[in-house]
């Protein structure tokens, strides 16, 4: 991330009117530096300088996201995916997007055109059993994600699957899943935030909180879901979870409340 920063930055100061740039530069600001308001003007200056640049509105509707304005959102996730519909990550951020706005259906329907695209694309297949969990269709959620995690080993379906596992009522699997993900930070990146989820799924709040402290201190990208990921609800009561939030700079979301 701060290579990418850096490299942004100069393209954004040799020529100011490269949207791409921009919008590259406003996913960083929120992400990497948690920086809302930067990562707004960033953003709004891309869709001023192209207003059909599909990758400025998938990153515009994770910025209103990340803030709390789930409804925002949903036009911006339509708009980039009409302007590049052949692309998977517009696809991919499109559907876990539409999960996090809590359209699970839409979501669903969603993935089914990714899927369309790509047959073998794991992880939109991973957010198909999200989607699904959300809802409470436990079995399907499982087996999508043991299909996904057959196409894609990768420690983000991993533990997309060890969340399943733990909400569908099978925590002996689900811990397992957790603990190989952790051997594997031994060796290998794995992001904390992700961990941290699996762990309140599993209803394990300061084991989740350990991993989330570690985030921070990594600045790791996924910190800035916190408040947006409905599987994260069961930790909003937490009394350190408003610390958290404060330190990644989304205090303020009106969805960041904890749970009454």
């Amino acid at each position: 991330m701060p290579m990418a920063k850096s490299a942004a930055e100069t393209a954004v100061r040799l020529d100011d009117t490269l949207a791409d740039a921009h919008a590259t530069l406003g996913f960083i600001r929120l992400f990497y530096d948690w920086d809302a308001p930067a990562a707004e003007k960033e953003l709004t200056r891309a869709l001023e300088l192209n207003p059909s640049l599909s990758a400025a509105r998938i990153n515009h509707a994770g910025y209103f996201l990340a803030t709390g304005k789930r409804e925002e959102a949903i036009p911006e996730i339509h708009q980039a995916i009409q302007l590049d519909p052949l692309s998977l990550r517009t696809q991919a951020l499109g559907t876990i997007f539409l999960i996090f706005a809590q359209h699970y259906d839409e979501a669903m329907e969603q993935a089914r055109k990714a899927l369309d695209l790509e047959p073998r694309f794991g992880m939109v297949m991973a957010f198909q059993g999200l989607a699904l969990a959300e809802q409470g269709r436990f079995p399907e959620a499982v087996e999508h994600l043991e299909k996904a995690a057959q196409l894609d080993n990768g420690a983000t379906v991993g533990l997309f699957r060890a969340h399943v596992h733990a909400v569908a009522g099978h925590k002996e699997r689900a811990q397992e899943l957790v603990g190989e993900m952790e051997k594997a930070t031994e060796h290998a990146y794995i992001c904390p935030y992700e961990v941290a989820a699996a762990y309140v799924s599993l209803k394990k709040n300061d084991k989740a909180y350990q991993w989330l402290r570690k985030g921070i201190e990594e600045h790791a990208d996924c910190m800035a879901w916190l408040g947006v990921e409905p599987w994260m609800e069961p930790f909003r009561a937490d009394p350190r979870y408003n610390e958290l939030l404060r330190e990644v700079g989304l205090a303020t979301a009106g969805q960041n409340k904890p749970a009454k």
